[in-house]
């Protein structure tokens, strides 16, 4: 094993040296393999590291975050930054760049063709994966968030009406007509087993942005800021989210979300929104104040790649 883990680092060194690479990029945690070889190549690269989904400066859980990303990092690109966010603390020695989402331009463009006028009264409901077990972080147990996943889905199946269509969004390439396609999805994802259950929900499996554009829904829920709440933000849709008592968001970062989406504890507050919506009688779709803050993309790309 040592002799494999040193012919690893000469080879992947002598790569990057021979190809006169000044930064090292990645974009996602590094497994413990290759955390060992970033910080080799820390004595003779700059490494960068990337955001790459949802929540990262704006929650209660930076130490996860330090854990995983930004010790690795000479640099660390991010989304966003809440203005309490304690860089000496969980990033004292990475320089932390306020880039925004390098995907913005593109998702804004595909979100745009979706217009306004043309909204449906659907209601989309995209649940977060679970964390598995082995895997624990500073949050509302797994079992509940689960149980939370699949009340909403209950109460959404009650929904009878002929001009509302209810769906839920599962990671594609889950299923196979009827059957379990990926079972790695199923194991952070237990809510997919259950959806057969709901008779009057359809069950989505594209892209977030296929979904989005196929469905065009009135109304979007999540169960938790995951990824897919950053990057439907911009959309036209209400959005209606349950957030995490014990990873709440920081005080500024509430503010913003306040103005754009419909904060909920319960299926009943969820309820309440849900009927308000439809009716015409709220919206939030128009404030841009997060969007603006934690995802629009605020730098000339060319110029980041250009020395890498």
């Amino acid at each position: 094993m040592e002799r494999y883990f040193t012919e690893i680092i000469s080879i992947t060194h002598n790569y990057f040296k021979k190809n006169k690479a000044k930064k090292i990029f990645w974009g996602l945690p590094p497994s413990p393999l290759i955390r060992n070889i970033i910080l080799y190549l820390k004595k003779y690269f700059t490494i960068v590291g990337t955001q790459h989904g949802g929540k990262y400066f704006i929650m209660e859980d930076d130490i996860i975050h330090r854990d995983s990303d930004y010790i690795f990092c000479d640099e660390f690109y991010s989304y966003g930054l809440s203005k309490s966010f304690n860089k000496k603390k969980f990033a004292p020695n990475t320089k932390i760049i306020n880039t925004g989402c390098f995907k913005d331009k593109y998702i804004t463009n595909k979100l745009s063709k979706n217009s306004k006028k043309n909204s449906l009264n659907n209601i989309l409901f995209i649940p977060a994966g679970l964390n598995l077990l082995t895997n624990p972080t500073p949050e509302t147990n797994q079992t509940t968030r689960f149980s939370l996943q699949k009340e909403i889905c209950q109460s959404l199946d009650k929904v009878r009406s002929e001009e509302v269509q209810k769906y839920v969004k599962v990671m594609p390439q889950t299923y196979y007509g009827k059957f379990n396609l990926n079972y790695e999805h199923l194991e952070s994802n237990p809510i997919y087993l259950e959806l057969q259950n709901y008779k009057s929900i359809k069950v989505n499996q594209d892209s977030i942005i296929k979904a989005f554009q196929k469905i065009n829904p009135k109304i979007i829920i999540f169960d938790y800021i995951s990824t897919p709440f950053y990057e439907l933000i911009n959309s036209d849709s209400e959005i209606i989210v349950f957030l995490d008592k014990y990873n709440y968001p920081k005080k500024d970062v509430l503010i913003s979300l306040k103005k754009r989406v419909h904060i909920v504890n319960s299926v009943k507050e969820m309820n309440f929104f849900i009927n308000k919506i439809l009716n015409s009688k709220i919206s939030k779709n128009v404030n841009q104040e997060f969007y603006n803050l934690f995802f629009k993309s605020k730098i000339n790309q060319s110029k980041i790649f250009k020395n890498a």
